[in-house]
């Protein structure tokens, strides 16, 4: 609102000008901040033969809108190989930043295993980074790392310098399944794909196709794009219409989201409850193998939480298997015993 100011000025109330006039000076300066961070940081991993490649953040509205300040970024989100994960980590601890993760390091390279990302702090300038080293986590067939796409990588303009990005159609794929996998609850995701779709008339559509359907996000990259076309008035092949109309299911989970953006209701509440077992997930799996897949992975799959509420010796980290189910039905319990002995005081 505030970059179209002055043709919409006589439309938009002063207080509300000037709000978004203090918002987007104080963006600009924290962006500008994350920026040089994330150069600095870039410079120092590659020379150490470290491969980069930033993603989101300022960098992201710089592809997207072509400014670096037309979106809010709250941390600098960089990827690297997966054999560099530990390595970038210590550089970057040797260099001021302290690790948010609550894990002992005996456990590393059981934690490239389980998880996604480090995650990282600077208190001299209070910064943070998400050291990632599988592209959306778990949230694909299998995971998807920079050792299995390098070929695809390419090198994008940004300030004095070139950097590895994603293809645009492997980063229109990313948006899409990004915002599915964490229930759309910030509506910028789906502008960010919409003003993506209208700078960029010549993707390969069917290379994004096959990638979806080959993760087996299809539904998710659907979703995706019903979500920019409806709210956005973003433009779709016909073929991206057809399989939108096609897939019923993707249709009425976009129509849910759209009523909560236009009622003003919280989508993280309705979608993403912090539960271990989204439904929204699970209604947007391609198919039943993906949905058992999805539910398999969520019960056995232990996380940084496990490792940190039950250290185990690193030659025993296999029987996190089993504790995770374990502390599961735990939770389970408790929370059904909560909530039976709430009624139970209501009717005594």
């Amino acid at each position: 609102m505030w970059d179209f100011k002055n043709e919409f000025s006589n439309d938009i109330p002063e207080r509300v000008i000037k709000k978004f006039q203090k918002y987007f000076i104080g963006n600009v300066g924290r962006n500008a901040l994350l920026s040089n961070e994330q150069f600095k940081l870039t410079d120092m991993l590659e020379k150490a033969g470290i491969l980069v490649m930033p993603l989101k953040g300022p960098f992201l509205s710089y592809v997207v809108y072509g400014n670096d300040s037309l979106r809010f970024s709250s941390d600098i989100d960089i990827f690297v190989k997966e054999s560099h994960a530990i390595e970038a980590r210590d550089l970057l601890i040797a260099n001021g930043y302290q690790s948010l993760d609550k894990i002992d390091f005996k456990y590393d390279n059981f934690y490239l295993k389980i998880e996604h990302a480090f995650n990282l702090h600077n208190p001299n300038n209070n910064i943070c980074v998400d050291l990632q080293w599988k592209i959306l986590g778990s949230y694909t067939s299998e995971p998807i790392t920079i050792e299995k796409i390098e070929s695809k990588l390419i090198k994008q303009h940004y300030g004095d310098r070139f950097i590895n990005q994603l293809s645009p159609e492997y980063l229109l794929f990313y948006l899409c399944v990004h915002g599915s996998k964490d229930g759309w609850r910030k509506f910028e995701w789906i502008c960010c794909i919409s003003e993506f779709l209208k700078k960029h008339t010549d993707f390969d559509w069917e290379e994004i196709y096959r990638l979806s359907k080959k993760e087996n996000c299809f539904k998710k990259l659907l979703l995706g794009l019903f979500l920019a076309k409806s709210l956005c008035d973003a433009p779709l092949p016909q073929k991206a219409d057809t399989y939108i109309k096609q897939n019923p299911t993707v249709i009425n989970a976009g129509r849910k989201f759209i009523e909560l953006y236009l009622n003003n209701k919280s989508v993280a509440a309705s979608f993403t409850d912090n539960s271990t077992f989204s439904p929204f997930n699970l209604q947007i799996q391609d198919d039943w193998r993906n949905i058992a897949r999805y539910i398999i992975r969520q019960i056995f799959k232990p996380t940084a939480k496990d490792l940190s509420l039950f250290p185990l010796h690193k030659k025993l980290v296999f029987l996190y298997y089993i504790y995770r189910p374990l502390r599961l039905l735990w939770r389970i319990f408790i929370y059904s015993f909560n909530k039976f002995s709430r009624k139970s005081s209501k009717i005594f």
